[in-house]
């Protein structure tokens, strides 16, 4: 997969693997940011957020061990969600501004908003699309990463149950802001801490994504 910089512009993998065997094609370009305005939309799973359990105390006004249960549960249930659904969006998103300022729309799979969606997609996780797509996903371990074009959708995602793998989401988007988006981490020569935002470096540019497909 090839990066190119061309006035301000970065081309990403415009040539895949074609549907027939040991065939390549060339692909359309496929626009996340142009002329400094959001294009594609970023979509994650339904996953309805936690429900914090009501307080329970005992007759010296302390937290019962059923109480303490039910919110060890919540706390597992949030963290699991953070770490694939609220945590991926945001820092795409976020990164995603950093370079082009655009601010990439967050919305639900099969939400009212979702069926309001024109234009590109990027699906993060799970949704019933890349469900459909039959990649098998279950039986992979967490670190075997997915970042496919299919059409107008870009997936980027992991192998595992998500609902009980932290990190599965993390791997897939590092890969997609390392090997797609140019976004590498920091390497100061000194062991001076450098400032949160040279953290990582990014080359300002609008963002094209080819068709391609990764597997680890």
């Amino acid at each position: 997969m090839s990066v190119r910089h061309v006035v301000g512009v970065v081309c990403v993998g415009v040539w895949v693997a074609g549907l027939a065997p040991g065939t390549v094609r060339a692909a359309e370009p496929l626009y996340l940011v142009r002329d400094g305005s959001a294009v594609a939309t970023i979509v994650h799973p339904r996953w309805p957020e936690p429900q914090a359990p009501e307080k329970e105390l005992d007759a010296a006004g302390k937290p019962t061990a059923a109480y303490a249960a039910k919110d060890a549960e919540f706390r597992r249930l949030r963290g699991l969600r953070w770490a694939n659904i609220a945590g991926p969006t945001r820092t795409l998103q976020d990164y995603v501004r950093r370079i082009s300022g655009a601010t990439l729309p967050i919305v639900e799979d099969g939400s009212e908003r979702h069926a309001a969606v024109a234009g590109p997609q990027i699906h993060l996780g799970r949704t019933r699309f890349v469900d459909g797509l039959g990649l098998d996903l279950d039986a992979k371990d967490k670190q075997h990463t997915v970042i496919k074009r299919v059409g107008d959708k870009l997936v980027v995602t992991s192998g595992g149950d998500p609902h009980y793998d932290r990190r599965g989401m993390a791997y897939a988007l590092s890969t997609f802001l390392m090997d797609v988006l140019d976004v590498h981490h920091y390497l100061p020569e000194s062991k001076k801490q450098p400032p949160a935002e040279a953290l990582w470096t990014i080359v300002p540019t609008i963002i094209v994504i080819g068709l391609f497909f990764i597997g680890y």
